[in-house]
């Protein structure tokens, strides 16, 4: 606990005590002369500042320093609006991304078909084979296929003129 609450309560209790002696001195009762000290007590009770008297000096205090400093508050204000920004935008894609379900009614029943060698390593499926298999099905609602690709780009983006890109195409025509 810090020293100067101690130090207020030792104070406060000396002069209620010296108070009292005076009121007793003074030809009071000691019942009369505590009522008359519980007047005090009550009024110090009263004086106690409370949660909400806090909150709005701390807001009052704010609003001073940041009237006093405009600099300082365009900063504040692009700090947070950046801060409320960014969080809004990692929220909504996080919630695009993770926390809804797919668009797809019974996701459970999406499979994947592949061509695969006899090692297991998975083949890009040519466009020739999906037409037969789709023209063939019998078995499944829809047929779509997606093909991922590694592309050069080329240009300003970066120094050395060219970077390479993974792409993936998509086709889900009936």
């Amino acid at each position: 606990m810090p020293e100067w609450p101690r130090r207020i309560s030792e104070e406060l209790r000396q002069h209620l005590d010296d108070e009292y002696d005076a009121l007793r001195a003074g030809g009071l009762g000691h019942d009369e002369a505590m009522r008359r000290l519980a007047g005090d007590v009550d009024e110090l009770a009263s004086m106690r500042a409370r949660p909400i008297d806090a909150v709005t000096t701390d807001i009052r205090f704010a609003l001073r320093t940041l009237r006093k400093n405009p600099g300082f508050t365009a900063i504040v204000m692009v700090t947070l609006a950046l801060g409320i920004g960014a969080t809004t935008a990692i929220f909504t894609l996080v919630d695009a991304v993770m926390l809804r379900p797919y668009p797809y009614a019974d996701m459970d029943r999406i499979v994947m078909v592949a061509e695969t060698t006899r090692a297991g390593q998975m083949l890009s499926i040519a466009w020739a084979n999906f037409q037969d298999w789709r023209e063939q099905n019998q078995v499944f609602e829809h047929f779509g296929i997606y093909r991922g690709t590694v592309i050069n780009l080329t240009g300003a983006i970066s120094r050395s003129g060219s970077s390479r890109a993974s792409s993936r195409r998509m086709c889900s025509k009936p």
